[in-house]
């Protein structure tokens, strides 16, 4: 199922980060970020499944992050 705008939204709220925080956790900015939210920009499946994993707390290949639910 695709990640609908209104959900990324709320993921992100409960996350507990701001756009610029998730946009450099993708790899993107924050300004794309904000068009994910607004359905200004379909949101691709990487961002997707990179959503997932940050919601389990991976980090990157080399341990190094500050996600919510990392070790």
């Amino acid at each position: 199922m695709p990640l609908t705008a209104e959900r990324f939204r709320a993921w992100r709220e409960h996350m507990g980060v701001s756009q610029k925080q998730l946009g450099d956790w993708l790899g993107t900015s924050a300004r794309t970020v904000k068009n994910y939210e607004t359905g200004r920009a379909t949101i691709p499946q990487a961002v997707t499944l990179a959503c997932a994993a940050l919601s389990l707390g991976f980090r990157d290949f080399n341990g190094v992050g500050d996600t919510p639910g990392g070790p």
